[in-house]
């Protein structure tokens, strides 16, 4: 994340209690955004905002172990603002008014739908012979939760796609190297390992020494879209909220 946000403070801490103090005491940000924090009890944010799929949007699902809800539905009501993530660029406003009348939201919630947009891949390791030639085949490589969408768009760059599929957030093992390697040599000649932006950094910190591998691997670029073009709603709605709670903070 600090890799794409350079201008932000980034910080970590096990106790987001005592971290978001010492943020306060020595950063004095605007704002403090916490991520997977919606279950988080022990710090009550002013926004809170709650992302569901719609491939598995939460009225379709169960808690834990039998889905994968951490709370109960009734949990939403908490959100001031719902974001379903991965919907279909083509959504129609009748499928969008569908999902709106699904999620039962409250007259105080807001919704916004976002999907995916890739951009062109790029290389792990720049170099002037690096460039895309249209390879043979690709082997896709994944630790992020739900990687169907990506499998898809790869089968669009290329007519053979072979994946390997880790777990979300998985740290590389020596094992897995060497499987990554011995799976990517059995392919035809220029073939590529295409991989995510937060996989590519678990694979930086890995320190791959194979300069062949590593002049195959590549990097497919992602960004959220707003559909129907929200995105400036959004952000103003985020600024909106920040500057009104800068003013109570000053007149406290």
């Amino acid at each position: 994340m600090f890799s794409k946000f350079r201008n932000l403070t980034v910080a970590v801490d096990e106790d987001r209690r005592d971290g978001i103090r010492r943020l306060m005491a020595e950063e004095k940000p605007d704002a403090v955004i916490l991520d997977d924090a919606f279950q988080h009890r022990y710090v009550k944010p002013g926004l809170s905002l709650l992302l569901t799929t719609y491939q598995r949007p939460y009225y379709a699902d169960c808690l834990l172990p039998a889905g994968r809800l951490r709370e109960p539905v009734s949990g939403m009501l908490r959100a001031s603002i719902i974001i379903v993530t991965k919907c279909p660029p083509s959504l129609t406003p009748i499928e969008q008014n569908l999902l709106r009348k699904k999620l039962q939201l409250r007259p105080y919630q807001e919704l916004y739908l976002t999907s995916f947009s890739y951009g062109k891949p790029y290389p792990l390791q720049p170099h002037k012979k690096n460039r895309w030639n249209n390879p043979p085949a690709i082997l896709l490589l994944s630790g992020i939760a739900h990687p169907d969408q990506l499998l898809r768009h790869a089968q669009t760059l290329c007519s053979r796609v072979e994946s390997l599929t880790f777990a979300d957030h998985h740290a590389f093992s020596d094992a897995d190297i060497q499987h990554l390697n011995n799976r990517w040599r059995q392919l035809p000649a220029g073939s590529i390992v295409l991989t995510t932006e937060k996989d590519a950094a678990r694979l930086r910190a890995y320190k791959l020494t194979d300069k062949a591998l590593l002049r195959a691997i590549w990097i497919q670029p992602v960004s959220v879209c707003f559909i129907d073009g929200r995105e400036e709603h959004f952000t103003q709605n985020i600024l909106n909220y920040v500057a009104e709670n800068t003013r109570n903070q000053t007149m406290d």
